[in-house]
């Protein structure tokens, strides 16, 4: 019997903060599926942003030095979701692979870390070099550029004009599409441990997510919350699925 390993379904689960609190997590998918966007602060129905916040006293290992606005989903098959639901609740829903693929969503670059990191170029050791070469380039490079209120705007795959626009696109790029996608993980832990974050395989995507029913595979409840959902959202009624 072949048991996929990956899903062509990405899910977003909507507990994180309160996994056991099935009334809670109920509605905050009523919420969604009623926006009609899987978002993040302010929870409106728009595409969001594309940018990123670097707090400079902070680090990779942390995830608080690059904090970009992206919505978050897991390529998990359906038949494996029991560890991934015991942290991030029983609700959610799920989309196609391909579709988020079109807006730009991509897997995250897991940094494994352990006891021994500290006696070669791995984990802790790898993630503050990498740190370390970021804040020196902006200290030494991209801090000093003189101010400038002129605008730039570029096409994708057209290579930058100017020396200060190449430094600056270097740090931009470096941060929003390579940094901002790091994930540290303890590899030490045990694949049903909540702080194993290898498990999740995360996916990552700048902005948020404007669905229509169509954009949807799957809504996922706890046992009991099907019928009201069904009622509630009568056009998701056949892709309501109890967990």
């Amino acid at each position: 019997m072949h048991i996929p390993y990956t899903s062509k379904e990405l899910f977003h689960f909507v507990g994180h903060n309160h996994p056991l609190d099935d009334d809670s997590n109920f509605r905050i998918l009523k919420r969604i599926l009623s926006d009609a966007c899987v978002s993040y602060p302010p929870f409106d129905r728009d595409w969001g942003a594309v940018s990123y916040t670097i707090n400079w006293e902070e680090s990779l290992l942390s995830e608080n030095l690059i904090c970009p606005t992206v919505t978050c989903y897991a390529d998990i098959p359906w038949d494996s979701l029991g560890p991934h639901i015991r942290k991030y609740g029983k609700l959610g829903l799920s989309f196609r692979k391909s579709r988020l693929i079109q807006y730009g969503a991509r897997p995250v670059t897991y940094i494994p870390t352990g006891p021994n990191d500290w006696a070669g170029i791995s984990g802790k050791t790898l993630l503050k070099d990498v740190e370390a070469v970021f804040k020196g380039y902006y200290n030494l490079v991209s801090s000093t550029l003189p101010d400038s209120d002129e605008s730039h705007s570029r096409f994708l795959g057209e290579a930058p004009k100017t020396k200060d626009e190449a430094i600056q696109l270097m740090e931009d790029m470096f941060a929003k599409d390579f940094l901002s996608f790091i994930k540290p993980y303890n590899s030490q832990l045990d694949v049903d441990d909540p702080d194993n974050f290898y498990m999740e395989r995360e996916w990552r995507k700048y902005g948020k997510m404007v669905f229509t029913p169509d954009d949807v595979v799957a809504i996922i409840v706890a046992d009991g919350f099907k019928l009201p959902m069904s009622e509630a959202f009568p056009e998701y009624s056949r892709k309501v699925k109890e967990i």
